[in-house]
């Protein structure tokens, strides 16, 4: 239950742990394990981890993302951008003006000198602020010139405005690209455009992106996943989504440990802890542990429902 204990476990004792074990490693870069984000605050850890030598990295995947700037969208935050721009930067009609991958980011050369590339025009009314579409690249974002290169028949325009759904279609012959943005949509989010800000995700929406860029990375090796109730918001469609995505990471020998309320999602892990007995100054203590059908069978319970007996040092009533 909320308030039980389970982040001040595995974010304020755990990961502190993992953290120290892993810089002591010779050679270890002195963010190991971090999401590169410096959303974890660590701390000194108060306990030794067992078994790290088992693991080759970690990765923390909440519902943050620490730099959510205007210009940030969805493409410049997988990495998935400089693959278009190098490609339109490759076109003939490109390499004849002189046109870099410079001149296809609306961040540098190429973005609209009206609005910096934002593809707007603010203004304040008071302390209120208001946005026009910016009339001299019409929204586009980019310089007339670099509007006017193609390739495989679209903008550079043009691809920010694809949804992800749409983008898997038309850079299917990027494999990288295509498995990032194959990801995303596995996830239940092809409907998210390419250059949508990321100042308009949903924190579901934030940590399902976080995921998909750390599974694109193609890390050698076992990595433990740790995600921070990663169903909030989801409906049940998703969450099976979500489910299939990171039953296969433990088929590719990497953990997984979820921080999470919901039954159903319970029921599919290999191995539950339980903390309570309730609340607040009521919690923090383990009052269960075990696999999903231990549970099942010494609480009589149908699998999903939870529950177990005083043998599991169960306190309070069985839940």
């Amino acid at each position: 239950m909320s308030g039980s204990g389970k982040s001040s476990l595995i974010i304020d004792s755990l990961l502190p742990g993992l953290h120290a074990s892993f810089q002591e490693k010779a050679g270890a870069r002195e963010d190991e394990g971090e999401d590169g984000e410096g959303e974890i605050g660590f701390v000194p850890p108060q306990a030794e981890v067992e078994g790290v030598e088992h693991l080759d990295g970690y990765c923390v995947v909440t519902q943050r993302l620490a730099r959510r700037f205007e210009s940030s969208c969805v493409a410049t935050y997988l990495g998935v951008w400089d693959g278009v721009r190098k490609m339109f930067a490759a076109q003939a009609e490109a390499l004849e003006q002189g046109f870099d991958a410079g001149f296809f980011s609306f961040n540098s050369t190429g973005s609209c000198p009206a609005c910096n590339g934002s593809g707007v025009v603010k203004r304040w009314l008071g302390s209120l602020p208001v946005q026009d579409r910016c009339s001299a690249c019409e929204g586009k974002r980019f310089k007339r010139a670099v509007l006017e290169i193609r390739c495989n028949g679209y903008t550079i325009a043009d691809y920010l405005e694809m949804s992800v759904s749409e983008a898997l279609v038309a850079l299917n012959e990027f494999p990288r690209i295509r498995k990032l943005l194959g990801t995303i949509e596995d996830l239940g989010m092809g409907y998210m455009g390419l250059g949508q800000s990321l100042t308009t995700l949903s924190g579901g929406e934030a940590q399902r992106l976080k995921l998909a860029k750390e599974l694109g990375k193609n890390k050698k090796g076992r990595y433990l996943y740790v995600l921070d109730e990663p169903t909030v918001g989801l409906s049940y469609y998703d969450a099976e989504k979500l489910l299939v995505l990171l039953n296969q990471l433990v088929t590719d020998n990497h953990s997984v440990l979820v921080i999470e309320h919901d039954p159903y999602v319970l029921s599919y892990c290999d191995y539950l802890i339980e903390l309570g007995p309730e609340g607040g100054p009521k919690g923090g203590t383990i009052i269960a542990e075990g696999t999903p059908e231990e549970w099942r069978m010494q609480a009589r319970l149908p699998l999903g429902l939870g529950g177990v007996s005083d043998s599991n040092r169960m306190e309070g009533d069985a839940r």
